[in-house]
């Protein structure tokens, strides 16, 4: 567990900003997060931020993914006092942070995002996430899919694709302990049976 005290960091601001669909809200300023193959546990209390993962994973991937080495502070301060538009901007959004996700998930969600809103986004990129990505394990035996390659996508059939914006994939974002296989293990989408990715060697 990793404990740190930060200005300038909401996690509510920064898990709604529209930036990621794949922040999962467990309690209050608790969040369950999913980057590529990884999964995080997230809490706040006040300037406390807590990070569930070990010093090694938090300075190779969370440090940079939520850019805390950026004075944000010193940005604000930059906005000049008569421009009233980007001051109330500032403070209506002091807490947010620019994530630095991977260009695939990036370019993906972007995509994605024509889809209007934010719950539709979100639903729309975990349908793809519970039948096309990787399952992972992490070390607490959680199980969660990733992000699906554009290789695993591209194999697809569009009518298949363009069904994933609208169909009700089962709910597989939030980590489950235990290694039992999703429920899930074959999903029939217009009477096409589509086999889920099997688990990648790279999860623990």
């Amino acid at each position: 567990m990793i404990e740190c005290v930060l200005n300038d960091f909401d996690i509510d601001q920064i898990a709604n900003s529209g930036q990621c669909f794949r922040f999962h809200r467990v309690g209050d300023k608790s969040y369950d997060l999913i980057a590529g193959t990884h999964l995080l546990n997230i809490q706040q209390n006040g300037r406390t931020v807590r990070f569930d993962c070990d010093e090694d994973e938090f300075n190779a991937i969370w440090r940079s993914y939520f850019d805390l080495d950026t004075d944000y502070g010193h940005c604000k301060a930059a906005v000049a006092k008569r421009d009233i538009y980007l001051q109330n901007a500032v403070a209506y959004g002091g807490g947010l942070r620019i994530l630095r996700q991977d260009l695939w998930e990036t370019i993906l969600c972007f995509i994605i995002s024509q889809q209007n809103n934010i719950a539709r986004i979100t639903k729309c990129v975990e349908n793809l996430c519970s039948l096309f990505g990787e399952i992972c394990y992490n070390k607490s035996e959680q199980v969660y899919n990733s992000i699906p390659t554009a290789e695993r996508l591209a194999a697809c059939t569009l009518r298949i694709l363009r069904r994933c914006a609208s169909a009700t994939a089962p709910n597989t974002f939030a980590p489950r302990h235990g290694r039992s296989r999703p429920v899930r293990s074959i999903w029939k989408l217009s009477g096409t049976w589509i086999t889920p990715a099997p688990k990648p060697n790279c999860c623990a």
